[in-house]
Order: C-alpha cells, then sequence, then structure tokens
C-alpha cells in the first residue's frame, strides 16, 4: 500500500474515531442532564408531598384542638375561662382554615367544610366578646356549643381516617399533583371520595344568626336600598346604562344577561367607536334601574391631572348618577388611576356604610370605574341619635397620650353586620394619625384605625 492510501486510510478510522468520542460524550451528557433534573423533580415531588403531609397533619391537629375546646366551652360557666377557651378555638380555627387551603383537594369544593371552621372560631369569639361586657350564654348558645362539638367530632373523625390512609401509603399526596383538571388519577379515587364524603356531612349544617362577619344574616343579607322597589324592563336599564357609560363612549352595545347574585342586575357592554379593544361593562339593578358597577378596561399610560381634579371629576360623575349627598373621605392613586371613596352623609353625619368607589383616569379625568355595592346594599333611612356630647367630653375619652386634630359624627360598621353611630376622632400619636370612634351614647370606643398617609393618598388599617 501506498503511503498516502495509508494516511488516508489513518486519516477514516482518526475521523471515526473522533465521531465515536463526540456521539459518546453526548450521549453522556444528555444522560446526566436527564439524571440531574430526573433527580431534580423527585426532590422538588418530595418536598412538595412533605409540605402537604405537614398542612394535613396541622388541619387534624387543629381540627382536633377544637372539638376539645367547644366540649370545654360547653360546661364553662365562669367568664375567664370562657374568653381563654373561646380564644383557643378562634386561633385553632384560623390555624384549620390556613391549613386547608394548602391541600391540593382540586375540583372537590370544600366550601361547607370551610363555612364551618370560619363559623366554629368567629361565633365562639363573639359569645367571649359578649361575655367580656357582662352578657350570659343562655340554653340556646350552649346547645349551638354542643351541635359544633358533635360536627367538629365527626370532622376529626374523617380527616383521622384519611391520615391513617395517608400513613399506610394507600395514597401520597405526590400522586394527586401534576395530574389532570381533577388532580386525582384512578389510584386515588378513595381520596377524592373520603373528601367528598367529608364535606357531604354539613350539607345539613343549620344556618347561624349572630353577632360576627360569618353570621348567614349577614352572608345571605339582602340590598336594603332595593327593597320595595319597582323592577325595570331590560330596555329600561339599557338607557340608563347608556348615561352612564356617556355619549363620549357611545358604540356598539352588547347585552351580557342578567346577573342573579346578591345583588339582581341586567349586565351590558359598550365598544366604543373611537377605540379599537377596548370595552365598558356596566350593570344596572333590576329593581329601581341604579348603576351597580361599571368598568372601563383601558389602560392609564400617565397622570396629568392632579387629585383634586380627579376628585371634582368624581363627584360631578356621581351627580349624574343622581347621587349627590355623598362626601369624599379617603382616595388612592395606584397605576395612574385615583380610586376615590364616598359615603352619603345626612345631617352632617358621615354614613360610612352607604359606600361608592369612583376611579378616574389620572391622563384625561374620565371615569373609568364606579362601584356602588355598599351604598345599593345599605343605604336607607335611619334614625340619628342627639350626639348629646360635648366635643369636650369626647376628647376626655381619649387616651392623654393622644393630640386630638377634629371632631365629627359618622355611623360605622361593625363586624357583626351592624351599625353604630360614633364620634370621628382625627388624632395623632408621636409621627402616625389614628381615626378612633367613640359610641355616640356611650363614649366607649368602638374601634380605632390608623392612617397611612403619603404623595399616592390615604389609606386606614
Amino acid at each position: 500500500m501506498k503511503i498516502s492510501n495509508k494516511l488516508k486510510d489513518f486519516k477514516v478510522r482518526l475521523s471515526d474515531r473522533r465521531m465515536f468520542s463526540v456521539v459518546l460524550v453526548s450521549i453522556l451528557a444528555v444522560t446526566a442532564v436527564a439524571i440531574y433534573e430526573y433527580k431534580r423533580s423527585a426532590d422538588y415531588r418530595y418536598k412538595l408531598e412533605n409540605q402537604y403531609n405537614r398542612a394535613f397533619c396541622e388541619l387534624v391537629s387543629s381540627v382536633d384542638n377544637i372539638e376539645n375546646n367547644l366540649a370545654k366551652g360547653a360546661v364553662v360557666t365562669d367568664p375567664r375561662e370562657m374568653i381563654k377557651t373561646a380564644n383557643q378555638i378562634y386561633s385553632q380555627s384560623a390555624f384549620a382554615m390556613a391549613s386547608l387551603a394548602q391541600l391540593p383537594v382540586g375540583d372537590v369544593a370544600l366550601s361547607n367544610t370551610s363555612k364551618f371552621l370560619a363559623q366554629v372560631g368567629d361565633y365562639t369569639y363573639a359569645l367571649s366578646l359578649r361575655y367580656m361586657d357582662g352578657g350570659e350564654i343562655s340554653n340556646e348558645e350552649y346547645d349551638t356549643l354542643l351541635s359544633f362539638n358533635r360536627y367538629a367530632k365527626t370532622l376529626s373523625d374523617s380527616l383521622s381516617e384519611m391520615q391513617a390512609s395517608l400513613y399506610s401509603g394507600a395514597i401520597s399526596f405526590g400522586e394527586l399533583e401534576g395530574k389532570t383538571k381533577s388532580l386525582f388519577s384512578s389510584q386515588s379515587t378513595a381520596f377524592a371520595d373520603n373528601l367528598k364524603d367529608m364535606e357531604s356531612q354539613f350539607t345539613d349544617y343549620p344556618s347561624l344568626i349572630y353577632d360576627g362577619p360569618f353570621s348567614d344574616h349577614i352572608q345571605n343579607a339582602a340590598p336594603k336600598l332595593l327593597e320595595g322597589g319597582r323592577e325595570v324592563s331590560k330596555e329600561e336599564a339599557l338607557q340608563i346604562a347608556l348615561v352612564a357609560v356617556g355619549d363620549e363612549r357611545k358604540g356598539a352595545v352588547s347585552y351580557n344577561g342578567e346577573s342573579q347574585g346578591t345583588i339582581p342586575a341586567y349586565s351590558f357592554s359598550v365598544t366604543p367607536d373611537n377605540a379599537k379593544g377596548r370595552t365598558v361593562t356596566v350593570d344596572i339593578t333590576k329593581v329601581n334601574g341604579m348603576v351597580s358597577w361599571l368598568l372601563d378596561n383601558r389602560g392609564v399610560a400617565e397622570s396629568v391631572i392632579t387629585a383634586d381634579d380627579a376628585k371634582a371629576a368624581a363627584k360631578k360623575y356621581l351627580d349624574t348618577l343622581s347621587l349627590d349627598q355623598m362626601t369624599e373621605s379617603y382616595y388612592e392613586i395606584n397605576n395612574n388611576i385615583c380610586t376615590i371613596n364616598f359615603a352619603a352623609a345626612e345631617n352632617s353625619v358621615i354614613l360610612y356604610p352607604d359606600l361608592v368607589k369612583v376611579r378616574v383616569a389620572m391622563d384625561t379625568g374620565e371615569i373609568i370605574g364606579a362601584e356602588c355595592s355598599g351604598y345599593i346594599m345599605n343605604h336607607r333611612n335611619r334614625e340619628t341619635p342627639a350626639f348629646t356630647h360635648s366635643e369636650s367630653e369626647v376628647i376626655k375619652a381619649l387616651s392623654p397620650k393622644v393630640t386630638p386634630l377634629s371632631v365629627s359624627k359618622c355611623l360605622i360598621p361593625l363586624d357583626s353586620g351592624q351599625e353604630v353611630f360614633c364620634y370621628e376622632v382625627k388624632c395623632t400619636l408621636d409621627d402616625k394619625n389614628f381615626l378612633i370612634y367613640l359610641n355616640a351614647e356611650t363614649l366607649r370606643q368602638e374601634n380605632i384605625l390608623m392612617l397611612l398617609i403619603s404623595d399616592n393618598g390615604t389609606l386606614t388599617i
């Protein structure tokens, strides 16, 4: 063989070896990456399953504690013990709801279970507040605590059975995560069925009326402003909607149907002729034909007008809605949109439950949002008390550490859904601003809010 041919043969073999090496290295690299990703995915699933297991264990523990404390509450007669027991139930119900929210329950609705956990804490807390005011617990309320205890026992037993299945390995939360829509594979149907069975135990759960935010009378409240009103037709509602949208946003109108929520309404959408892709949606109440809410989806790129300009535009818009007895409370600017809170006013008394929110675009002063549900749900004729205390008496009821700035009269909502007339005292302590609400009759403190004041408005906490 000639030297040239030997060199060519050596070059070919060298090339094949290099190619083999390249292929081998590539395979090893891909394998290493696959192993790494598999290990990382396995670690993630392991951590996630541990997180779910921990949340489930905390749920079981919290419900057990609720059951035990409810049994104690049913036999307590000393106010101090009732307050202590109620506080424990309240905190444990909060822990239980937080743990339940962390579980991958998929399409299994647990609204009844969540409602029970919310009400059991809220109800006992309301009882403890009444005890603190010198009240007593009635036989009916003791029966309610016993009923709560029985439901808690049933819930605890269901959770314990599911926990035993988890410990035995019959089901794991890792199998639930990453599944299709329902999150439950064929292997984990038993767990889903257990959740459904647990939820079904609360289908006959009785309605509760008490002084608390989760009371059924608050959840099922009807709009007071619409009581006894006249039902308007869809055509009448459309004309009201067009006035709310305004001539400057005239365009094609579509009917979205009726909403059957707390405030039944006709819903319309308007696509302005001068803006593609822009939609203004407005709901008009079926009774009395009032604007329930309005939303313009256009973006606001810059702020040109001032906050005072935005307030003036919002007040003018409320006049077009025949809401002329409104007073501005606080505002906040976010993303070049100014949201102003208005409350009804009567005889120099601010009615905070009767709330309307208006959103103003800071580039043109255009109204791009209005929410009147608070006003519709709460506004009505009320008997206003005489407010017989002098300003000096009101200030004397405050802490000596604060510096009072102003005293006004108002009506505020309570967590119980009730309302109370108060003196509203704006005051300061060091560099902090407060609103202190004193009962108009007793001068007892009903609520305290802290004001967070900035260039973008005022928040209350």
